[in-house]
């Protein structure tokens, strides 16, 4: 099999899993919604009939969850219009693509799984009786997993971010500093990526110490020099101090460092780990939120352009 059809695979099954996730929360929502419309609760005032569903902090579940299903189907829509497209060409989709179909997958369950468990929360004995639904959440703890783990995937593109700013050299870290300056969701993005590679820094093994071995190492290989040119005039001249004492390293040597480095590396890693997925939250924000602008009319886009302007210029003067 190769390897493009593997790849085709697993993004239209993180698709589908997305949109299983989605559809089960609706049918969740609205089972319940059906079940607490109909049932009276005791009310203070005689006259008045009050509904399980107007609850205070239920009825706000209801329209919060219908609102963010909402932003999320319609992001998970236009994905799948992008993919198809590129299926029907049999062209294969860009980085930017790959990337917008994991947020469709984190974002999709991730959501689908917090909104319906808070539901169960809310609803009392109806989330144990059988027949509501609520039996099956097993099903959205499945969607996290299946076609790659919502949290590795969520590292992957905190790593992405991460190696596009500090691998790409000056012109990385200068586009870093542009998306500072642009709209929220992107400077929240570069807000984030840059939170986490300075958590990297400071994560990192103490640089002083190498910073002593250096010196010590340095001052050795000086005073080595000095002995062996009181020895061997000339000494001095032919070879600078530091190629006198310090051999060739040797590729197991070699090797250790480079998995010395490589080990620090996962443990500082391990040790950023909030602002990893902090990253990862944005990275899903600015894609949401971009797709939303594609859909919005001109005179919506211009609308929204002046008012995050007027929100700037705001911050600008209160932070002068």
């Amino acid at each position: 099999m190769r390897l493009e059809v593997i790849g085709q695979r697993l993004l239209t099954g993180r698709m589908c899993i997305s949109q299983a996730a989605l559809t089960f929360a609706r049918t969740l929502f609205a089972n319940t919604r059906k079940y607490s419309d109909g049932k009276a609760c005791w009310s203070p005032v005689e006259t008045e009939q009050l509904k399980l569903s107007d609850v205070p902090q239920l009825n706000a579940l209801y329209e919060r969850a219908d609102s963010e299903l909402g932003t999320v189907e319609h992001f998970v829509s236009q994905v799948e219009a992008l993919l198809c497209e590129c299926l029907r060409n049999s062209s294969i989709p860009s980085d930017e693509l790959v990337e917008a179909i994991a947020v469709c997958k984190i974002r999709g369950v991730g959501r689908s799984a917090e909104l319906c468990f808070q539901l169960q929360q809310e609803v009392g004995s109806f989330a144990l009786l059988g027949g509501g639904g609520f039996e099956h959440l097993d099903m959205l703890l499945c969607c996290k997993f299946a076609e790659g783990d919502e949290r590795i995937l969520m590292q992957k593109m905190a790593r992405d971010r991460l190696k596009s700013v500090q691998g790409g050299g000056l012109s990385g870290w200068c586009e870093l500093g542009a998306d500072l300056l642009a709209d929220q969701p992107r400077r929240r993005e570069a807000i984030k990526a840059l939170q986490l590679a300075l958590a990297m820094r400071t994560a990192e093994p103490s640089r002083a110490a190498d910073e002593d071995a250096a010196r010590t190492e340095h001052e050795m290989a000086e005073m080595y020099a000095t002995l062996m040119s009181m020895e061997k005039p000339g000494l001095m001249r032919s070879a600078p101090p530091h190629e006198v004492w310090r051999e060739p390293e040797s590729s197991a040597a070699r090797a250790a460092r480079k998995e010395a480095e490589k080990a620090a590396m996962v443990s500082a890693w391990a040790a950023s780990w909030e602002e990893v997925y902090a990253l990862a939250e944005a990275i899903c924000d600015r894609h949401i939120a971009e797709m939303a602008r594609k859909q919005r009319s001109p005179d919506e886009a211009r609308e929204a352009a002046e008012l995050e302007m007027q929100m700037g210029q705001i911050a600008d003067a209160i932070a002068a």
